[in-house]
């Protein structure tokens, strides 16, 4: 038998020589009825909850534990049951599930000559020994659980999922007794460094059972320490003290009390050959927890708190769990995938049938939307403009394929396109406007005969018929002029009635001025920077200089918002601003433009973008060129070719 915590301790049915056996056996007996029998002196376990989630983001998980006063797992638990406050906003369970993740497993053996001692025809460690390999016989291998085996020699076994091999190790572990005088904490240490090493799930439970003679001075240097570092990797320890018998003075076991009390483990003592203390029983609390989904409601990134609380019929009310957790949230980030650079307009052959058009009526555009935050999430709605001009509009996947009709363009023309992404989390972004050169072919130039159609032949030739009747006409009236030539002649030379030329004075004049606006070589002021107005080409064009004199600038197309005029459709009234700031930096706004204000063909943020020497910049689709009098250092472009798959 063994008798759990200080109440006594286990004596096996060995023959006692002294006269005192039967008193002593009824002394232990009654003592039975007034101590108590659990080894912990264990209160009400806390709500567990820990592992939480967020690369699924917003759909977040985390691991739930509850135990009720007797220490057993608490089973059947329904979502309604589950209160989950996040950032003091209530939100509800959206998946609960009861798993067996498994048990990490480690026997920590300790033995030494005291356990050489027999009874009947075995020794005290042979008796443990069969006990534990016929509980590891009895074992399967199932989920995530593992079996180690950690001796005064070393870890023997390390994380093996095969029951068997751990029960043949434990089988072939030969200790040299009679050399062991003096137990250690090592393999104690050992066992609760593998379980610091967290290689597999941290959902499965850790579990140390230390088989060991009772222990005193010197021999528990470190167990505090040791105790601290168990509960801080939530690894419970289970202690059996292994006695000689049951005579003499209880050994003083307070040190590994508090360890298995602190660990939510429990403690024992045994000894002799009777029934050793239900393992399984032990270890069925952990192999069991709950999987805890639910949506998140949180929409800016940060520090957030999740409080979770369990209300049950029946049960005591136990303190919320709270956790913590850090989170990147960012709009999504829309990408045109492989675009056109230019898209020609061709004119198709006309049939009797069919007239000409040009073609194509449309073209599909490709996209690919990047979650710079590493949390992929649904779309609401993705959009595709044209010149400022809604085209197509996704509400429903697919969200990455458009249609971009081309009845519009009959002439050649540059065109603007642009994205716009809306996440279920409601955060939007565009991209880039991009240029696409629109190519029309002008119309075919044909013959009369090929604008003949079958049907027109009849009616060809009844022109034709028409033609030669009036040629014939033509003729007669041709003789007839010639017969009345003389006459004409004759009035022609009658000097009374030509005709006299009136000389007429010329009024035009040509007066040619020098036009001031097109002087070239004017110096600029020195000034401490300019914007330089850059071509297709990226060359500066030449008298597009902008200096920034001011300690602030506007620009716009607007004459009445802005100080610098901007004349482009692409360009709002009041587009942007342009500050220095004390240190002489100048830090550039976009001031809620439609087409936005980019710097290095990225967006600026509300917080704006702090400006280096050379650096290139969006107003619509104008390009300027940031330039510092005196720039700190040369900067270096690198320019790289991204390809779609």
């Amino acid at each position: 038998m063994y008798w759990c915590g200080r109440a006594g301790w286990t004596m096996g049915a060995q023959s006692l020589k002294s006269s005192l056996r039967l008193p002593l056996l009824m002394f232990v007996f009654l003592s039975l009825l007034v101590a108590p029998i659990s080894a912990q002196a264990q209160g009400q376990m806390p709500l567990l909850a820990y592992g939480l989630r967020t690369d699924a983001f917003p759909s977040m998980s985390f691991f739930l534990e509850a135990y009720d006063a007797q220490g057993n797992f608490v089973s059947g638990i329904q979502p309604s049951e589950i209160a989950l406050t996040e950032n003091d906003v209530p939100v509800a369970v959206s998946f609960l599930e009861e798993i067996e993740p498994g048990i990490e497993f480690t026997l920590a053996f300790n033995p030494t000559r005291d356990l050489a001692r027999r009874f009947g025809e075995t020794t005290q460690f042979e008796q443990i020994r069969q006990n534990l390999l016929d509980w590891a016989g009895q074992q399967q291998a199932r989920g995530g659980s593992t079996f180690s085996l950690s001796t005064e020699g070393g870890l023997q076994v390390i994380r093996s999922r095969d029951p068997g091999e751990f029960g043949r190790a434990l089988s072939a572990y030969q200790p040299a007794l009679e050399r062991l005088n003096v137990p250690t904490l090592f393999p104690l240490v050992q066992a609760v460094n593998l379980a610091a090493d967290q290689i597999n799930d941290p959902t499965v439970k850790r579990a140390v059972l230390f088989v060991t003679p009772p222990l005193s001075g010197e021999q528990l240097t470190g167990l505090e320490d040791l105790t601290a570092r168990a509960v801080q990797l939530r690894v419970r320890v289970f202690v059996w003290v292994v006695m000689p018998s049951l005579e003499g003075t209880a050994p003083d076991t307070a040190a590994l009390q508090r360890l298995a009390d602190a660990s939510s483990g429990k403690l024992v003592l045994i000894a002799g050959q009777e029934t050793f203390p239900p393992l399984d029983e032990w270890l069925k609390p952990l192999r069991k927890v709950y999987q805890v989904r639910y949506l998140s409601s949180v929409r800016t990134g940060g520090t957030h708190r999740l409080s979770v609380a369990l209300t049950r019929s029946g049960m005591e009310t136990l303190p919320p769990a709270q956790l913590t957790y850090s989170i990147e949230i960012a709009p999504p980030n829309p990408i045109f995938l492989s675009p056109p650079v230019q898209v020609e307009r061709r004119w198709t052959q006309e049939t009797d049938q069919q007239p000409a058009e040009l073609t194509p009526q449309m073209i599909t555009l490709q996209a690919l939307v990047e979650f710079p935050d590493g949390h992929a999430r649904g779309l609401r709605v993705a959009r595709l403009y044209v010149d400022g001009t809604l085209v197509d509009e996704n509400t429903a996947p697919p969200f990455d394929q458009f249609e971009w009709e081309l009845a519009a363009f009959n002439s050649s023309r540059t065109a603007y396109l642009q994205l716009e992404v809306e996440d279920e989390l409601g955060l939007s972004a565009k991209s880039i406007l991009l240029p696409v050169e629109v190519l029309v072919e002008e119309p075919p130039q044909r013959t009369l005969w090929e604008r003949i159609s079958y049907r027109g032949v009849i009616a060809v030739g009844a022109v034709l018929l028409a033609a030669l009747v009036l040629t014939m006409v033509l003729l007669g009236e041709s003789r007839a002029r010639r017969q009345r030539a003389p006459r004409v002649r004759r009035s022609l030379t009658d000097p009374l009635t030509q005709p006299v030329t009136i000389a007429q004075e010329d009024l035009r004049r040509v007066q040619e001025r020098p036009n001031p606006l097109m002087r070239a070589g004017v110096e600029a002021p020195p000034v401490p920077a300019y914007l330089v107005r850059l071509g297709e080409d990226g060359e500066a064009l030449p008298g597009t200089v902008v200096p920034l004199a001011r300690s602030e600038l506007t620009l716009g197309s607007d004459p009445r918002e802005a100080m610098v005029i901007v004349d482009d459709p692409s360009v709002a009234g009041l587009h942007a601003r342009l500050v220095q700031e004390e240190e002489g930096k100048y830090r550039l706004f976009d001031a809620g433009s439609l087409a936005g204000t980019w710097v290095n063909y990225r967006p600026v943020p509300a917080g704006g973008v702090l400006l280096e020497h050379e650096d290139c910049i969006h107003l619509g689709r104008l390009m300027y060129r940031f330039e510092a009098s005196q720039p700190e250092k040369k900067r270096t472009w690198h320019t790289e070719l991204i390809q779609g798959d």
